[in-house]
């Protein structure tokens, strides 16, 4: 359980952290659009991928009780 928690937070960091930081250095440094896009695929959309499967797998290993 603490290992999907872990995982789980561990890409939203990742995934969000590019999302926000993006902009800001797209505005930084001309020209580098095309090359922080490659930085979305590559790193931001597996992250989303693991925080989707880690938040299933960990809602799945403590269900609620009521």
């Amino acid at each position: 359980m603490q290992l999907w928690v872990f995982l789980h937070i561990l890409s939203a960091i990742v995934a969000f952290g590019v999302l926000f930081s993006q902009p800001l250095v797209a505005r930084a440094v001309d020209g580098v659009g095309e090359s922080f896009a490659k930085v979305g695929l590559y790193i931001q959309a597996p992250a989303l991928g693991v925080l989707f499967v880690t938040g299933i797998l960990a809602a799945v290993a403590s269900p609620v009780e009521g």
